[in-house]
């Protein structure tokens, strides 16, 4: 039935993407847009799913607002730089950060060990695409606690 009504929203256009949030970008600053899709290990998103990329020299995140119900995809424009892309919900698992790793780029199969966050690099003027933050069972992943 998921497979049905997420076909239905892909032909008919209902599939979503989250949209993006502060911190705001300074007007004139130079930017990069990261754009992927982020999976949740259950039948639907919490409602407070959001994509961040953190800074990884100044720790300043820069995070889309709350998934849309039956999005799957995000776009979240930054400041050109350095970034760690993670998902996260305090809603469905608080204290956990599914980040887009080399697990993931793997195929998130149990071959995959390495669970290190892929450093994204956003350089001014560029779309960075397949940013695709999914990986909720690493160790370490729990930061919040």
């Amino acid at each position: 039935m998921e497979t049905v009504i997420w076909l239905m929203a892909q032909v008919f256009g209902l599939a979503g993407t989250a949209t993006e949030m502060a911190p705001a970008v300074p007007h004139g600053a130079p930017t990069a847009v990261l754009e992927g899709r982020f999976m949740y290990p259950a039948c639907s998103s919490p409602k407070d799913l959001r994509v961040c990329a953190e800074d990884r020299r100044s720790g300043e995140k820069h995070c889309t607002g709350p998934v849309a119900p039956g999005a799957d995809t995000f776009r979240l424009t930054v400041p050109a730089g350095r970034y760690s892309v993670f998902a996260e919900s305090h809603e469905g698992r608080p204290g956990y950060r599914a980040f887009y790793n080399e697990s993931v780029r793997c195929g998130l199969t149990v071959d995959c060990k390495d669970r290190s966050p892929v450093l994204v690099v956003a350089e001014a003027g560029h779309r960075i695409q397949n940013v695709n933050p999914a990986d909720w069972f690493g160790e370490g992943l729990e930061v919040l606690r």
